[in-house]
């Protein structure tokens, strides 16, 4: 069963940091925008029976397969840098 409650408390959670960081850094509030979004779909992918939505089994096979790079090699021109930093963009 999808646990509800847990999946709201996330979404307020969530919604009321990044009303909070939007205020002084706007790009963090858009980033944990995106991150709360992804973690209520895995929430509600991993709520779903097992083989009967194909695409839901997809879709977490291919969380699995995420893995975490090297920030060295990020590019400086990259848009990500404006979320980890080192950016070559005038703040």
């Amino acid at each position: 069963m999808i646990n509800l409650l847990a999946i709201a408390g996330a979404a307020l959670v969530a919604a009321v940091i990044a009303v909070m960081l939007r205020r002084y850094h706007a790009e963090y509030g858009m980033l944990i925008s995106i991150l709360a979004g992804v973690l209520i779909l895995a929430m509600l992918l991993e709520a779903l029976p097992q083989g009967k939505y194909e695409i839901a089994d997809d879709i977490l096979r291919g969380f699995e397969r995420i893995e975490i790079m090297e920030e060295s090699n990020i590019a400086p021109s990259s848009l990500v840098r404006e979320f980890i930093g080192g950016s070559i963009y005038p703040s």
